[in-house]
């Protein structure tokens, strides 16, 4: 119970760090895509204004691959699914 509870924490800890760390990225779509992932909030990637960036936040954020295939850049749509799954 104890090794569990430890890795929670140490995630918990893992994400607050990195979403310190995203305050300091000055691109605003990077910044809100890192906060996404680091927080695992969707709000973040609605305001990203980069589409595909975007389309690719919410496929990593919900787990779902539907959103890759809004995804324009046929590389980083092959990119989304494969990460996605």
């Amino acid at each position: 119970m104890f090794k569990v509870f430890s890795a929670i924490v140490l995630t918990c800890l893992a994400s607050a760090a990195l979403a310190d760390s995203c305050g300091s990225i000055s691109n605003s779509d990077r910044r809100n895509y890192c906060f996404a992932k680091a927080k695992k909030e969707a709000v973040y990637c609605g305001s990203i204004n980069d589409a595909d960036l975007r389309n690719y936040c919410f496929a990593e954020v919900y787990g779902k691959s539907v959103y890759c295939g809004s995804i324009k850049d046929n590389d980083k749509r092959k990119e989304c699914r494969a990460s996605v799954g």
